[in-house]
């Protein structure tokens, strides 16, 4: 009970401190960043570049934004302390993908277990003594991360699929080709993701993995599991049965 009580203070203070560092990077006022790079910089913060590139936004939709992260994961730190810390919280976040606060301990604060513990010290620090070093890690780092997306080609053949980043080759791998679903609930014709995958040929490759992810269990499919009788049925564009 303990436990889980200081797990969830410190989970709290992690999100309340994940909300003061945006604030204080005051991107909205930016003009360096688009309101997409925004909201990844704000998930970056809270959840780290992968996890982010698999959520859908206000402005951003899952697995579109393989660029950015890779852009970001090819900033290297110089060694210093803001540095470390900065690129820790924009690449694996001040949570984890358990929901905790994440743990930092590089010898640079002793005492400060956390990650946003590290990140308040800097802030409180930046506020009683107004150097403005720390505002100018965040700048530059932004000015590299925006250089690097506009002028690198990164391997982006990447999709989300059940929340985590995947080559093609691993969700065709993940997925039984047997299995069968349906867009709309109660279509009585289904498909394999193969199926799916070939017939919408004009769509990016997220967009099919989406299409899958939205459609609906087949009961061809469940029948069959459980020793009913299989119904083939194939996905052919003379047919017409979905829409784009």
């Amino acid at each position: 009970m303990v436990d889980w009580w200081v797990n969830d203070y410190h989970k709290q203070e992690a999100l309340k401190t994940a909300q003061r560092l945006f604030e204080y990077m005051n991107l909205f006022d930016d003009s360096m960043t688009s309101n997409i790079q925004d909201e990844l910089l704000l998930n970056y913060i809270y959840y780290g570049v992968r996890k982010s590139t698999c959520l859908d936004g206000e402005y951003t939709l899952k697995g579109e934004h393989v660029q950015e992260m890779f852009a970001l994961l090819d900033l290297e730190t110089d060694g210093t302390y803001y540095d470390e810390v900065l690129l820790n919280v924009l690449k694996r976040g001040l949570l984890t993908e358990t929901g905790n606060a994440r743990q930092f301990r590089q010898g640079f604060l002793p005492k400060a277990r956390y990650l946003y513990q590290h990140v308040n010290g800097i802030l409180e620090f930046e506020s009683q003594n107004e150097s403005g070093e720390f505002m100018t890690y965040i700048q530059e780092t932004i000015e590299a991360w925006v250089t690097n997306i506009q002028n690198e080609t990164y391997d982006t053949n990447l999709v989300c699929f059940s929340g985590r980043l995947m080559t093609i080759d691993e969700v065709f791998q993940s997925i039984d080709p047997q299995e069968r679903r349906v867009e709309t609930q109660g279509d009585p014709d289904s498909y394999t993701f193969e199926e799916f995958w070939e017939y919408y040929d004009d769509e990016t490759p997220q967009q099919k993995v989406n299409r899958w992810e939205n459609a609906f269990e087949s009961m061809d499919w469940v029948n069959q599991m459980e020793g009913g009788r299989k119904r083939r049925r194939l996905l052919t564009r003379r047919s017409r049965r979905f829409y784009h």
